[in-house]
Order: structure tokens, then C-alpha cells, then sequence
């Protein structure tokens, strides 16, 4: 473990277990650069600490850390109140060896993720371990999953469990698993799943599926929305076309397929709303 490490544990667990610290939007959408000049830096103990450790000096690195800090602390702060974290603490953490060993975890994934979307989707995993709807062991290992993880295949895991995996869908025996083509490497590289064959996913280990619930569904679920019936009757008609998928080029390759997957017939499938957005702009205005 490095060791400036040791000397920022304390104020770690000062900054997550101990208080909460609600950071307004504005502080939340500066870049890091203008991040370590904001007051933010003196209120919050591991960004205090990390500051003097620096000396004020930081690189960056230094600064895209203190950026994932402070997005961690106050994703993992909404959602939770003062006396469910108590009894997690009180409860989980009382052998100090154990909750210093927890804080360190966190700093290193954190030091590690490469990425601002992923120190929230790690904070969104903390949050579901004090409510103890996972354990230390699944934490730890999704935690390090996401670590692996192309940011582009978050959107693509969540799409496929939430418009392929629901009770009512039956897709996985229609078309390929209900996986993108394009994400299959990722997919592989992450760690959670595994593919056979030239036509889609066979293989998704139920970590994939843990990341969604407990990491993924608390950031984007609000995302999703049912396609309207103007939407519906427009992706009806791309049936009937020569090229099924869109040809604007607002559109990624991505999300053609997903407007393609939903004029497979008998998948419930809810577009994103991004999605349905540009189709109402590019197509039904």
C-alpha cells in the first residue's frame, strides 16, 4: 500500500462514517483544477489531508483524485441519513483493523478508477453495503470489477438487464442474449461475463447482473421511459423499411441497434430517453 495511504485513512473515515457533507451543485460541476481552489478543499477531512500532504502542490493526478473524492462523498451521502450509517458503523465496523482495512479499499479503488462515473457507481455499491442489501465480499468484488470496466460498457450492461433481463421479457431465446455486438470485448476484458459462438451473449456471470442492481440502477434507472404510442408506431413502420436501423447521424451505431431491437416483435423494450428525444427531433417534428 503506498504510503502517503496511511496518513489520509483517518480523515477518510472521518469524511464517510463519522459525518456527512452535502456539496452544493456548483462545487460539484467544477473542473479539478478549479476544484482545489474552492473552500470545499478545507471542509471536507480528506481533502484537507490531502492537500497538506501535498502541500498544496498537486498534480494531475492529485487533482482528478480529490474530484472523485469529493463526487464519492456526496453520492454516497444522499440517499443515506446520519442513523442508518450509525448503525452500519456500530454494527459492521467496530474492529478498528476492519474499517481502517474498509477506507483503505476505497482510496485505492478510487486512486485507481479512471474515470468520475465510476467513483459514483462505487459509492452507490457503499451505500447498498450499509444498507445491508449486499456484503463485503460482493462489494470488494464488483468494486474491482468496475475497475475493469470499459465506461462505455455501463450503459450497454444496464441496457440488457434492464430491457432483457425483466421477468416478462423473452428475448434471451430470440435474438442473441440481448447483448450489443460492439460491447462483447469489453464484456470479456471486464471480467464479467463470457461469450461462445458468432451470435451474442451465452455467458453473464451474476456479477454482471449485482453491478446493475447495486451499482448502476441508483444512477440511471430514471433514464429509461416507456416509448410513447407516436414513438411505438414509428418504430413499427421502420419494419417495413429497406435499412431497419436509423440513418441520421446524431445516431451511434449503439443506438440504432437499440431502436432496431425494438421493432422485434413480442420485446418489451423501453427506449432510453435520449434516444426518443432525437427520434422526436430528427424524425417526428
Amino acid at each position: 500500500m503506498p504510503e502517503e495511504y496511511l496518513e489520509i485513512i483517518k480523515p477518510m473515515d472521518q469524511s464517510i462514517f463519522q459525518n456527512t457533507y452535502p456539496i452544493a451543485q456548483e462545487i460539484l460541476d467544477l473542473d479539478f483544477d478549479e476544484l482545489i481552489k474552492s473552500n470545499v478543499v478545507e471542509i471536507i477531512p480528506i481533502l484537507r489531508a490531502i492537500n497538506i500532504l501535498y502541500k498544496g502542490i498537486l498534480g494531475v493526478r492529485d487533482r482528478f483524485f480529490m474530484k472523485k473524492v469529493v463526487l464519492f462523498i456526496n453520492h454516497f451521502n444522499s440517499g443515506l441519513n446520519t442513523a442508518e450509517i450509525q448503525n452500519f458503523v456500530s454494527d459492521v465496523l467496530t474492529n478498528e483493523k476492519f474499517r481502517g482495512k474498509v477506507n483503505e479499499k476505497i482510496l485505492i479503488l478510487l486512486d485507481r478508477y479512471d474515470n468520475e462515473f465510476k467513483a459514483l457507481i462505487l459509492a452507490e455499491l457503499l451505500k447498498n453495503w450499509v444498507q445491508r442489501r449486499i456484503n463485503w465480499e460482493t462489494f470488494k468484488r464488483i468494486a474491482y470489477s468496475v475497475d475493469r470496466t470499459h465506461p462505455s460498457l455501463f450503459i450497454g450492461l444496464y441496457d440488457y438487464y434492464k430491457n432483457f433481463r425483466s421477468p416478462e421479457s423473452t428475448c434471451d431465446q430470440k435474438i442473441g442474449g440481448g447483448f450489443y455486438y460492439g460491447f462483447y470485448s469489453m464484456l470479456l476484458g471486464s471480467g464479467l461475463g463470457d461469450i461462445t459462438g458468432p451470435s451474442g451473449l451465452h455467458s453473464r456471470y451474476q456479477d454482471a447482473l449485482d453491478l446493475c442492481q447495486f451499482g448502476l440502477k441508483g444512477l440511471i434507472d430514471d433514464q429509461y421511459i416507456t416509448a410513447t404510442s407516436d414513438i411505438v408506431e414509428f418504430l413499427k413502420s421502420m419494419k417495413h423499411e429497406e435499412n431497419h436501423a436509423l440513418t441520421h447521424p446524431s445516431f451511434s451505431d449503439y443506438e440504432r441497434w437499440l431502436v432496431f431491437m425494438c421493432t422485434v416483435p413480442n420485446v418489451n423494450y423501453k427506449i432510453r430517453k435520449e434516444i426518443t428525444d432525437k427520434i422526436r427531433k430528427h424524425y417526428l417534428t
